[in-house]
């Protein structure tokens, strides 16, 4: 099965990631991971294939972020894939998507001109 949704790459907060899955996904698995992932709020696209464990998804990281996905797809019965690479990478993704929420709710700089007060 292979569902791709329209992808938005003009927004500066838009992030792409290539997750890998537990196991790879079944038709049904593909089918439950592709319900779990409408539900979601701000994934602008995804892709599963079934018979593979690579998921690529596309998301806002205002509206969302990578722990979200990952207790969304582990509620679903896909949990993500627990070695320690993919740690690695989902603790970079999250601390990513933290601080790029952070950086959209600061405050816009001072002009170059005019220093603060």
């Amino acid at each position: 099965m292979n569902k791709k949704h329209a992808v938005d790459t003009g927004d500066s907060w838009t992030v792409r990631r290539n997750l890998r899955l537990a196991t790879p996904a079944s038709g049904d698995e593909a089918a439950r991971i592709t319900e779990a992932l409408d539900s979601l709020e701000g994934l602008s696209g995804f892709k599963i294939e079934a018979g593979s464990d690579r998921l690529e998804v596309t998301y806002n990281v205002i509206k969302m972020d990578y722990q979200v996905l990952g207790k969304t797809l582990e509620a679903w019965g896909c949990p993500l894939a627990s070695g320690g690479w993919s740690r690695i990478k989902g603790w970079f993704y999250q601390f990513s998507d933290t601080n790029a929420r952070d950086n959209a709710k600061a405050p816009p700089p001072p002009c170059c001109n005019k220093p603060p007060r």
